[in-house]
């Protein structure tokens, strides 16, 4: 994707009209449905991993967890498509991202937070794929989660279209 948007940034200074859009983790629909083959997915199995082990990497409890609802992604996308601007780039995502503590507070369940030496353990020595994912995942995505994507500019502009995120409840 990033080698895709260079080319496209490149086009854009020889005169292409273009808008980039930068999706978000794209999840079931907001009455619930999801794809055909949810086990291949990435969230949900990095979900079920994080309810497997009951633990995330310390200081990660309030870390937001992007889940945008495939449907309202779309509805999105074609409301910026018909705005008539080029040459912008957009960030689909809902920013009514949800935390690990909400999770546990959801589910009544308590996490335990764990350093980065048992979670590189963790992901070592784990025959479970589940657990093993979301080790993985905690190790190399979650301590960049701290600089979450500003996304004020599409939201101003979907809501010039009557566009707005619903809350992940």
């Amino acid at each position: 994707k990033y080698l895709a948007e260079k080319e496209v940034l490149n086009a854009k200074r020889d005169g292409l009209k273009a808008n980039i859009h930068r999706i978000g983790s794209l999840t079931w629909d907001k009455f619930g449905t999801f794809q055909v083959n949810e086990d291949e997915n990435g969230l949900i199995n990095r979900l079920r991993g994080l309810r497997k082990t009951f633990k995330y990497m310390d200081g990660e409890l309030d870390t937001l967890m992007d889940l945008t609802p495939v449907d309202e992604c779309a509805k999105a996308f074609v409301a910026l498509m018909q705005n008539g601007h080029a040459n912008n780039i957009y960030h689909l995502f809902n920013p009514n991202a949800i935390t690990i503590k909400a999770i546990s507070e959801m589910y009544n369940e308590k996490y335990e937070g764990i350093n980065k030496e048992a979670f590189k353990e963790i992901a070592k020595t784990t025959e479970d794929k589940l657990i093993k994912t979301y080790a993985n995942y905690e190790l190399i995505v979650y301590p960049m989660n701290g600089n979450m994507i500003d996304c004020k500019k599409t939201l101003i502009m979907l809501a010039l279209k009557g566009f707005n995120w619903s809350v992940i409840d």
